[in-house]
């Protein structure tokens, strides 16, 4: 356990590498810095984590209602513009009402036209102007009132550890309803390295990995099949120097999202390369059955997909993959020892009820590597 003083250098290490400040700014002042581009909310972030006209309705009736919002959170960039990193869809729809929202082609979008609520009926088919139809519109005084409504900021300056913004980002946003664990991570990514994340994005839409994970609609739409990649590329390379000191998955997720991009000894084409002939192994294979439970009994795959089955098959197929590339039919041998695994208790014994992640992947992840060696 560390001392006393341990935490204090910890404490005033940490504190040093995050300078902040604090602002109130009126809405037609940020549409301002919008304008001047001295504000950016990321156009990727409006389609990574997307709010629906329900809830767009609802914070422009908080703001014509005078009701309090929380704070925005911005983080300062050398030339001293500012990336938000928490309140980008209420600053995106706060935009979208007033008609000046941009997409990623600089394209000026349609302006926002709210829905009725149980506070305010009139709100439906209202827009904050409509030349053609005056009557939808918010009167001058309702306009004016709106603009001059406040928002509360935070600010991290410049001076700050350029981690400190991801950290807060994930803080932030991580545990919420509003967004996924995996989307909080996409936006990250798109803040680190846009290109990482356009690349991550085209894998996931590989023919042999959509045909191999089968998702419903709900895990789809939070991203999951991007943290799976994300999982697939962390643990491929995963010594068990990093796998046993694992202590929360999600936060190791967490690092691997900010490092992968960043790490210049990471081979984004050797890697795309191993991921691409994995999938089309286990495509080939089993398809759609390849992380689904095996029936001996019933001689069947049952179930829908299960991710301790992704981490054991595909973590342990690419770990042999070159292996698998040489063997003579490798379809049906590969087919034959996934449904060889569903009897080992060196795999079932770990993926039960009750086995958190980070504990089940220090021993699905070996074992993979050890069983599916042709």
């Amino acid at each position: 356990m560390a001392t006393p003083s341990e935490l204090e250098r910890q404490l005033e290490k940490r504190r040093k590498e995050i300078f902040s400040d604090r602002l109130s700014m009126s809405i037609g002042e940020i549409e301002g810095l919008y304008d001047r581009q001295e504000l950016d909310i990321h156009p990727k972030f409006q389609r990574v984590l997307r709010w629906t006209g329900e809830q767009k309705t609802k914070l422009i009736e908080s703001v014509l209602l005078r009701i309090p919002l929380p704070p925005l959170f911005v983080a300062q960039d050398p030339d001293g513009k500012w990336d938000v990193v928490d309140g980008v869809q209420r600053i995106g729809t706060i935009l979208e009402f007033l008609g000046v929202l941009k997409d990623k082609e600089n394209r000026t979008l349609a302006p926002l036209e709210l829905g009725s609520t149980k506070l305010l009926p009139a709100l439906d088919g209202r827009t904050f102007e409509n030349k053609a139809k005056p009557e939808l519109a918010l009167t001058v005084a309702q306009r004016l009132d709106f603009r001059r409504s406040r928002l509360d900021l935070n600010i991290i300056l410049k001076e700050s550890d350029v981690s400190a913004r991801y950290e807060l980002f994930e803080r932030l946003n991580t545990g919420g309803s509003l967004a996924s664990p995996q989307e909080v991570r996409n936006c990250v990514l798109v803040w680190i390295d846009e290109t990482f994340f356009d690349w991550m994005s085209s894998l996931t839409q590989v023919a042999d990995f959509q045909e191999c994970v089968q998702l419903t609609e709900r895990l789809e739409a939070e991203q999951y099949r991007a943290e799976l990649l994300l999982r697939f590329l962390a643990l491929r390379t995963a010594d068990d120097s990093v796998l046993k000191p694992m202590r929360d998955l999600g936060e190791f997720l967490n690092d691997e999202n900010r490092r992968l991009p960043t790490d210049k000894t990471f081979k984004r084409q050797e890697a795309e390369k191993v991921f691409r002939k994995t999938f089309e192994l286990l495509s080939h294979a089993l398809g759609a059955d390849s992380f689904r439970r095996y029936d001996a009994g019933r001689k069947e795959f049952r179930g829908s997909f299960l991710v301790s089955a992704f981490e054991a098959v595909a973590c342990g197929v690419a770990h042999n993959v070159q292996a698998w590339q040489k063997t003579a039919n490798p379809s049906e041998k590969l087919a034959a020892s996934i449904r060889k695994m569903w009897a080992q208790k060196a795999f079932t014994d770990h993926i039960g009820t009750g086995a958190t992640g980070t504990n089940r992947i220090k021993y699905s992840v070996p074992f993979g590597r050890s069983f599916f060696a042709p």
